[in-house]
């Protein structure tokens, strides 16, 4: 058995991916604003600016993939630790959540294998729900 607060360590994971994929989209973007000779005023227009750097296009997209399901995760995190519903199984799917994220995000900032990186996101989002049902039925069961 493990103490409640373990329940932070996949989710400090997932914050890492998360500003791994945003020092990664910095380090592509400016390369290839320099590549370019992109100017200055190019970048005051965003959709200009995406059309000029459609060619690293992917860490920007990952990133905003970033910011939507795993505010469902963070807060599945949170509701686990403070209700004290945190366990072995929960522990666990929110580890193979996190993985399948960083595998979600390394195909999509790299190769952009479009199949496997739907698989990913797909099985990823599948266990966050599981962990909401499972959350889900402790406050069914909690509440009556």
């Amino acid at each position: 058995m493990f103490k409640p607060e373990a329940i932070f360590i996949p989710m400090a994971a997932q914050v890492a991916v998360t500003a791994v994929v945003w020092c990664y989209m910095f380090y592509t973007r400016i390369a290839e604003v320099q590549r370019l000779g992109i100017k200055q005023q190019q970048f005051k227009c965003h959709v200009e600016f995406q059309l000029l750097v459609k060619n690293v296009a992917g860490p920007s997209d990952n990133l905003v993939n970033l910011l939507e399901m795993p505010t469902l995760f963070y807060a599945a995190v949170l509701t686990l630790y403070v209700t004290r519903w945190t366990n072995d199984t929960y522990l666990f799917l929110s580890c193979v959540y996190v993985v399948l994220r960083a595998l979600h995000s390394f195909v999509h900032c790299t190769f952009n294998h479009l199949m496997t990186r739907f698989a990913a996101y797909l099985v990823s989002t599948l266990v966050l729900y599981g962990i909401w049902a499972g959350i889900t039925y402790n406050a069914l069961a909690n509440a009556f």
